[in-house]
């Protein structure tokens, strides 16, 4: 269990890691996915875009039964689809106005859409959800194009969502990142410019 050095064998920390992941919710989740990828994954090359979820702008009057057990503002985060992949951003606590300025990078998948889901999360309840927006392959590829930054309707008098979507990139760099005319550079100026722009055009909490 133990080496000469006294560092613990990989066979204990790998013993450790699996006891303590079948003890746990998310041993359902991670096992198949995360354990799979860590074993037989390899480098996203790309071509791949880059998904910023911004904020949303939740209406208080069409929200206000969320965290009615605090009697506060609700606790949400966005759960974000494209094609075969899930994710989702952290939670923003208390507001109306969350601002996530969340960002992950994800296969470029031409021609699917994207789907948004604004979550109120709730430790005594279940979760609610707040609204649903859905970017058409049409409105990303305008995006990707323009750099402009997309604001969805989350539902009628429910609120907005502000996105944006950069690509298509590559990520297989082989020079080092601070490298002139490299990918990263290139990536990096690009994103600066459409980042730049998309946060400007989001009004700052009252």
């Amino acid at each position: 269990l133990v080496n000469q050095d006294g560092s613990c064998s990989t066979f204990f920390r790998v013993s450790l890691g699996l006891a303590t992941l079948l003890g746990s919710a998310d041993a359902v989740v991670f096992l198949p996915t995360t354990m799979f990828k860590i074993l037989f994954g390899k480098q996203e090359k790309g071509p791949g875009v880059l998904v910023d979820v911004i904020g949303a702008d939740l209406l208080a009057d069409a929200n206000g039964n969320l965290d009615v057990w605090w009697q506060g503002s609700p606790d949400t985060m966005t759960k974000i689809r494209y094609g075969s992949v899930s994710t989702e951003t952290q939670i923003e606590s208390s507001t109306y106005r969350p601002r996530w300025y969340w960002s992950r990078k994800l296969k470029y998948q031409k021609g699917a859409g994207m789907e948004f889901t604004v979550t109120e999360m709730d430790v005594l309840c279940l979760n609610t959800v707040v609204g649903r927006c859905f970017a058409s392959s049409s409105q990303i590829e305008h995006c990707l194009k323009t750099s402009e930054p997309l604001t969805l309707s989350l539902g009628e008098n429910i609120g907005t969502l502000k996105v944006a979507i950069h690509g298509p990139m590559r990520f297989d760099d082989p020079k080092k990142l601070d490298a002139k005319g490299g990918i990263a550079q290139k990536n990096e100026l690009l994103l600066a410019d459409a980042r730049s722009r998309a946060v400007a055009s989001v009004a700052p909490p009252p």
